[in-house]
């Protein structure tokens, strides 16, 4: 499985900037149009001073500082949840949106007095901002990222257990649903200008297919085992999905500033892509020996045989990636399984049943569980523990 970087805040003194800001005469405006003979939109402040609303600053300030000081390299996710950087990061998020709506700085203007700096998930560069929306942004991603790491410890460490899987299920869709949310975010401001590849199109586009896919994947393990027809269409889904995060991996962008990561993320997709796509025939070989369909199940199982043979072929020439062993493993021990297979099946129907083996069959037909959310955010990233302005 991947594990999707975290992306690190420095330190820095929100409370007084916020607080100089709320207490300058300096206004916010903004061109409302292209046509520069219009005059500027002026952004009305919060009715409020810094005083007013000390308590509100610090709370703020602080839940930034707390994730400065747990969130500090871009692989510490292990370090970063038992610091509580998971829950921390969604009470800064809500918090973030009530400021947001509250009139706090969302353009990302210089004469905001904020310099809200983040280091990169995938180099040593930083980028900074004059918005808080710039910080929700990295917020999104974080707990994107967090939730891969908790997927992982369940893979890695409950991969048998029913509950463990629905889990897996769940942080995998919530967290293509915050990747969505947040392309969606970055790509509708025209006027914060992001530099870092994490925040690009198609870094983002290609974590939420991933995460996506994951689910997919998943699926099959709660599923109904007996019903044949129906794991088939699922894992048919699960090689689509794979397949088009692989195409995300393979953008000029991605290959060019992170090209050992884009490597590893494509051979992952391709490999998963192709082991769902024998699954895919090794159930509808099953499909059709329940209904009697020798023939058939025949046919089924000897390309699914060859797709795991092209699968192993393409493990074999890969690159020893941790992310591989686990789909390394399920290869080697389906493909000699799915042999012994077809070769009894072929014996049965020469001697036996003599039905006619077709020479080629329909792909099987996809069947989509994994879902967004529906751009809904999960309630502790809207709803803060701390109840913010309640007495202004």
């Amino acid at each position: 499985m991947l594990l999707l970087p975290l992306k690190s805040p420095v330190y820095y003194d929100l409370q007084t900037s916020l607080g100089n800001w709320l207490d300058s005469d300096q206004e916010v405006s903004f061109q409302s149009s292209g046509n520069g003979d219009d005059p500027p939109m002026v952004l009305p402040k919060p009715p409020f001073t810094s005083q007013q609303c000390r308590t509100e600053l610090l709370r703020l300030h602080s839940l930034r500082k707390c994730l400065s000081n747990s969130i500090l390299k871009p692989h510490s996710h292990k370090a970063a949840s038992e610091e509580n950087a998971l829950e921390d990061s969604m009470e800064y998020h809500a918090a973030l949106l009530e400021f947001e709506q509250r009139g706090f700085p969302t353009l990302d203007d210089e004469n905001n007095e904020l310099e809200l700096v983040w280091k990169a998930a995938f180099s040593p560069q930083k980028e900074g901002h004059h918005t808080l929306v710039w910080d929700r942004a990295c917020c999104l991603w974080n707990i994107a990222a967090l939730y891969s790491q908790k997927m992982l410890t369940l893979a890695e460490n409950y991969a048998e257990e029913r509950d463990a899987q629905k889990q897996i299920i769940q942080y995998s869709q919530t967290a293509a649903s915050l990747l969505n949310i947040l392309g969606q975010l970055v790509n509708s401001d025209e006027n914060m200008d992001l530099a870092t590849v994490e925040m690009s199109k198609p870094m983002i586009t290609f974590w939420e297919k991933w995460f996506l896919a994951q689910a997919q994947s998943t699926i099959p393990k709660i599923a109904d085992q007996s019903k044949h027809s129906i794991l088939a269409a699922l894992h048919a889904s699960t090689h689509q999905l794979f397949n088009e995060a692989l195409a995300c991996a393979q953008d000029p962008r991605l290959q060019s500033e992170v090209p050992r990561f884009a490597k590893e993320w494509g051979a992952y997709c391709k490999a998963q892509s192709m082991l769902s796509s024998a699954k895919a025939e090794y159930h509808m070989a099953l499909a059709h020996r329940t209904t009697q369909q020798w023939g058939h199940e025949l046919a089924r199982l000897k390309t699914c045989w060859q797709k795991l043979q092209e699968a192993h072929k393409f493990l074999e020439a890969a690159s020893e990636e941790q992310s591989l062993i686990g789909i390394r493993r399920q290869v080697d021990t389906y493909l000699p399984f799915v042999e012994n297979r077809y070769q009894q099946a072929h014996t049965d129907n020469t001697t036996v049943y003599q039905d006619e083996v077709p020479a080629s069959l329909p792909d099987v037909e996809p069947k989509q569980l994994a879902k967004l959310n529906g751009g809904t955010l999960p309630e502790p990233m809207t709803n803060p523990k701390v109840k913010l302005f309640v007495n202004l």
